[in-house]
């Protein structure tokens, strides 16, 4: 927190402030878990996210305790029951896991009982019986070294389910590796006194490594010029740091007993202070008066903006079914009106408010999904196939469009482009008209947080951090795919960049995206005034 209110951006330091309380109680698996949606923050701009493993093993030790003693109670302390328990756990924990892996990819990772089989493998090899022999030790160190090495192809062929496996097998592999059993080579190898060093400051090094590579790949380690020397440092950095809170703070702690010192009143003590301290900091928004007006204004926009005021779902998410599409608000027919249907991905939900707002005239209606190109025969994830076929094969035959719009982050790879002739075919037996947005601007970081910085450090970061390579030629692919065809192209890159160098804010200085790849409210509005003075729908509102 104390560094946060120096180096972090408003809405980044509220954010690190309320996952605080949520850390210091071991709870922070279920924060993090209620926080995943499309625009999430990523990874990289959540400094406690590591912290939700420690939730996880923090809940498991709470409750294996209280069955180990009751099984032991109830078995007369038969080991064998104990291990009986622990593996029971390892495969139904294992089994839901499973379950979850293609469909519920959050819950797998932040759910306590998706994660328990990782845990209950450890209790598993803690309660075998000791291998004898050297020729079985040997095997099994064997085997955890090839399980440990096939975790690293498992994703090459396994498909979806490639993290879940690579994670078993290294955890197989692992528990082989350093279950109780005669000497071998490779115990040998792990007691070797610079692997055991690493080894007992492995916990300090955990708690420190996401908070560091954060803070540091922010705000200094971006001097270094070459990637190796970055990564070089910071590995040097977060292994100093955990060597010296290792002797200054991991050690003093563990020689704490509650029966001779207060150590539990003084964990308490310290979690409801950096709690109401979080607490403080996310009530104040980030403490934005610690910053110019300018910077907080602009890091301000570091947020996705609410396409539809009726409150309707006509935009589905990864992780949500297409069962929740509000199909009677966001597919309607108004005979007093021109009506156009909207198709395509979040690139096309970034333009709804603002063609609502601008067109009173028309009836929009709204069929879009994330990571959904809107095309006939549409691959992807089933919100999206299943809401494409519905506009081809329903909404679009039996509402009688005046228009159709696509837009989407088009990926233009061989696949796209086979699949525009026979988009385009269809829709021109079903609709008079045809439009076909381009792709906007898009960068390496949040817009908003880019221009604060720039405003922050006097230095332009901007336009350095524009992917051009990426987007600039998209506009020259889209032409030629839609020459002879009935679609009318409209290039969103010409409204935006007109002399090459695009504009990153609006005539009313409020940046034009609202994060790497996406509109703002303020953004799309100066687009479709544009579109609207370039003529689009011009032909509908002569009616």
């Amino acid at each position: 927190l104390i560094l946060g209110w120096a180096l972090l951006l408003p809405d980044e330091y509220a954010r690190l402030s309320r996952s605080v309380p949520w850390a210091a109680f071991g709870l922070s698996n279920f924060f993090f878990w209620s926080e995943t949606s499309y625009f999430a923050p990523l990874a990289a701009k959540q400094p406690l996210l590591h912290t939700w493993s420690l939730g996880i093993e923090e809940q498991f030790y709470l409750v294996w305790p209280a069955l180990f003693v009751a099984v032991a109670h109830v078995a007369r302390r038969s080991q064998q029951a104990l291990l009986l328990l622990a593996a029971a756990i390892f495969v139904l924990s294992l089994g839901y896991c499973f379950t979850l892996s293609a469909n519920a990819p959050d819950t797998m990772f932040y759910s306590p009982l998706a994660r328990a089989w990782e845990l209950a493998l450890g209790a598993v090899v803690a309660l075998a019986p000791p291998l004898t022999g050297r020729l079985r030790s040997l095997a099994a160190d064997i085997a955890g070294i090839l399980l440990v090495a096939a975790a690293f192809i498992a994703p090459k062929w396994i498909g979806d389910a490639g993290d879940l496996v690579t994670l078993l097998l290294a955890c197989l592999g692992s528990g082989l590796l350093v279950m109780e059993k005669a000497p071998t080579a490779t115990q040998h190898l792990t007691g070797l006194r610079p692997l055991v060093a690493i080894g007992k400051v492995s916990y300090s090094l955990y708690l420190w490594h996401w908070p560091l590579l954060y803070v540091l790949t922010q705000a200094y380690l971006k001097v270094f010029a070459a990637p190796v020397t970055r990564y070089a440092a910071y590995v040097a950095i977060a292994i100093g740091v955990s060597i010296l809170s290792y002797f200054v703070i991991e050690r003093p702690i563990r020689r704490l007993r509650a029966a001779n010192s207060p150590a539990i009143a003084m964990g308490l003590i310290a979690a409801l202070s950096v709690s109401a301290a979080g607490y403080w900091v996310t009530t104040s928004g980030g403490m934005p008066d610690r910053m110019p007006k300018a910077v907080a204004r602009y890091a301000s926009f570091d947020t996705p903006p609410v396409q539809r005021t009726d409150g309707a779902n006509c935009f589905i998410v990864s992780g949500h079914d297409v069962s929740e599409f509000d199909e009677g608000a966001c597919v309607r027919h108004d005979p007093s009106r021109p009506n156009v249907l909207i198709l395509g991905d979040s690139h096309a939900d970034q333009y709804v408010r603002a063609l609502i707002n601008l067109y009173p005239e028309i009836q929009f209606s709204q069929v879009t999904a994330s990571g959904c190109q809107p095309l006939v025969g549409a691959t992807g994830e089933t919100r999206c196939t299943t809401l494409m076929e519905r506009a081809f094969a329903r909404y679009l035959p039996a509402l009688k469009f005046d228009a159709v719009v696509l837009s989407a982050n088009w990926h233009l790879n061989d696949a796209t482009l086979a699949k525009l002739p026979p988009t385009f075919a269809l829709l021109s037996r079903l609709t008079p008209r045809i439009v076909l947005l381009g792709q906007n601007p898009q960068y390496s970081d949040h817009l908003p947080v880019l221009l604060a910085l720039s405003a922050l450090r006097g230095e332009d970061l901007v336009q350095k951090a524009e992917s051009k390579d990426l987007i600039r030629p998209t506009d020259a692919v889209f032409r030629r795919a839609l020459s002879g065809t009935p679609a009318t192209f409209y290039s969103i890159l010409d409204i935006v960049c007109p002399q090459g160098a695009c504009r990153t804010i609006t005539p009313s200085d409020e940046p034009m995206l609202h994060d790497d790849n996406h509109l703002s409210y303020p953004g799309a509005t100066f687009v479709v005034s544009a579109l609207r003075a370039e003529g689009l729908f011009k032909d509908l509102l002569a009616r």
